[in-house]
């Protein structure tokens, strides 16, 4: 079989694959004690979650996690920490928020680098 035959079909092979966004499915999170929990990337794709239907960046540094209907945020404690950069803090806010549309089953996570809001990976968990 010639080199120029192998490329041909290797090419071939790799462009007839299906390569989507919504084919990333988040993992379930190992967390036992949290009533919801999440794994968020910079980006503000779910990476892994425990009773979250969505995550999602609105603005640099600006991001809305979305529990489903059976947690309740009005009485839960809410904690949040960065999971890249030395410099890296969170705002976590409980309470509904203009950034996520004022909905009440959305945490309102705000990013920070020394200070700058800043894309940034970050877990939070909802006990």
């Amino acid at each position: 079989m010639s080199k120029r035959f192998c490329l041909a079909v290797a090419a071939g092979v790799l462009t007839s694959l299906p390569l989507t966004a919504a084919a990333a499915v988040a993992v379930d999170l190992d967390a036992p004690y949290a009533r919801a929990a999440a794994k968020v990337s910079a980006a503000g794709l779910l990476t892994s979650g425990k009773n979250v239907e969505s995550a999602q960046r609105v603005g640099t540094g600006r991001y809305c996690v979305r529990v489903n209907s059976g947690v309740p945020l009005r009485n839960s404690v809410i904690m949040g920490t960065p999971n890249s950069g030395t410099q890296s803090t969170l705002d976590v806010r409980r309470a509904p928020t203009p950034v996520c549309n004022n909905d009440a089953r959305s945490i309102t996570v705000f990013t920070y680098n020394a200070g700058v809001l800043t894309d940034t990976w970050f877990t939070v968990a909802v006990l």
